[in-house]
């Protein structure tokens, strides 16, 4: 299990190891709610849920430079994935 950071736990949490890697936080989503094949409409909204979880709960707290959000939505095959690149600094928490 990954450590609470921010408000929370994200679902998983790299850390970079050199100055010019980046961090990356995703979380992942799994539609529930009666998804039709072919139709992503339900699945975009649950990843970009996803994005915003990792925003609201601040789960980049203990991270610092340049950090990848990743929000994953799936169903069975079917999947949706969104990603925002954002920079992080002490004032931003």
């Amino acid at each position: 299990s990954n450590k609470e950071r921010g408000t929370g736990r994200p679902d998983i949490a790299i850390y970079k190891k050199k100055d010019e890697d980046l961090n990356v936080i995703i979380e992942y989503k799994h539609d529930k709610n009666g998804y039709v094949k072919n139709d992503s409409t339900d699945l975009i909204a649950d990843a970009t849920d996803a994005l915003k979880q990792i925003k609201n709960k601040k789960y980049y707290t203990d991270m610092e430079g340049e950090v990848m959000l990743v929000g994953i939505a799936h169903n069975k095959k079917e999947a949706e994935v969104l990603y925002e690149l954002i920079e992080v600094h002490e004032d931003l928490y």
